[in-house]
């Protein structure tokens, strides 16, 4: 459920400052989405009003961009773990190295080969147990709202952290942010040809 309250974000030192890792993965900005769902969201989660995270200050909601007059134009999210392995906080890590905690503590709700779904800082004060937060894998349409068949975590063979790190490892981030790119280039090129015609 979306909410519009005060989103608290803690700034992490640039060595870490949990007994965990940083996975080594790099998750696009428009693969992770603020939503409204309809808990307890299986054996389908219906998603709806998808936010990216940076926007989330349209809604009264203090965000990422509000970082000392920061903005989400570079660098990449991704998840800490903690000193058992299991994923524990959400970040942003910027082009230079700066690291956002953007939720501290986050619990993995839902799962499947499409998506994966958790509640950041959840609490049970707040409706829907916390933030709800829509990570889609490469092969949703970005922003997509709909429907999702999916399992809760834990009774799902698919573990976040192996998902994770399967649908974003840098290599595979890499080349998509590339093809987009690529794709972009081509429409920009094929506009200003058909403008030169025209104008021929």
């Amino acid at each position: 459920m979306k909410l519009v309250t005060v989103f608290i974000i803690a700034i992490a030192t640039i060595c870490g400052a949990a007994e965990g890792a940083i996975l080594p993965i790099r998750i696009p900005f428009d693969r992770v989405y603020d939503t409204q769902w309809n808990p307890p969201g299986h054996p389908t989660l219906s998603a709806s009003s998808l936010i990216t995270l940076d926007k989330l200050s349209v809604y009264g909601i203090t965000g990422p961009d509000n970082i000392l007059g920061q903005t989400l134009l570079d660098g990449y999210y991704t998840f800490e773990t903690d000193g058992d392995g299991n994923i524990k906080s959400f970040l942003w890590v910027t082009d230079e190295g700066a690291i956002v905690t953007i939720f501290e503590d986050i619990d993995p709700l839902l799962i499947s080969e499409e998506v994966f779904f958790f509640n950041g800082n959840p609490s049970a004060n707040v409706p829907g147990g916390g933030f709800g937060t829509l990570v889609q894998g490469f092969g949703v349409d970005p922003g997509q709202a709909g429907d999702y068949a999916v399992e809760p975590v834990e009774e799902s063979n698919i573990a976040p952290q192996q998902w994770l790190s399967d649908t974003f490892n840098v290599e595979t981030s890499t080349a998509h942010d590339l093809g987009r790119s690529t794709s972009l280039t081509v429409l920009i090129a094929g506009t200003v040809a058909a403008a030169i015609v025209a104008i021929a």
